[in-house]
């Protein structure tokens, strides 16, 4: 929202308000700062959805950390207004940069009864600066014959 440090905020097109949760990690290792970002874009509003891709990478610009991760359900497909920004302020889709992909043509958005992917939405997106992905994986978790969620588990490898 343009108010998105009051709780429960709402804002632009969007019916419901949306959070960002952040957290900073240090690679023992390395001693680079990473920062992760977990977000749920709105589901309706494709105006809030490209004002909240401005917002997160007006903030990405300033965070200062060796590696940015952007992750969650953005409700947007590849080449949308807001994966376009987000892209376009220096960060990259882990599905196009990662070496290495568990399946092709992943979706990730399936309702819960198992009907198979065939046309299902890559809605669910990391997006990462700084750091290269080994592997991206969308994988199909059933139980009892439905998914486990409405969305599909995304995770990958990096390489800081």
């Amino acid at each position: 929202s343009a108010t998105p440090d009051v709780p429960g905020s709402v804002g632009w097109d969007a019916a419901l308000p949306r959070i960002a949760t952040i957290v900073l990690l240090n690679d023992r290792k390395t001693g680079k700062i990473i920062r992760v970002v977990n977000t749920h874009f709105s589901h309706i509003g494709e105006e809030a959805r490209a004002l909240a891709a401005r917002m997160l990478s007006l903030q990405f610009a300033m965070s200062g950390a060796d590696i940015d991760v952007l992750l969650g359900d953005l409700n947007a497909e590849p080449d949308s207004p807001s994966l376009n920004i987000l892209e376009g302020g220096g960060l990259s889709d882990a599905y196009d940069v990662a070496d290495k992909r568990c399946r092709k043509n992943i979706g990730t958005f399936t309702g819960f009864p198992t009907g198979g992917l065939r046309g299902a939405p890559r809605i669910d997106h990391i997006l990462v600066r700084g750091a290269s992905v080994l592997w991206f994986c969308a994988e199909e978790q059933i139980i009892d014959g439905y998914y486990i969620s409405d969305h599909l588990p995304v995770y990958i490898a990096l390489v800081p």
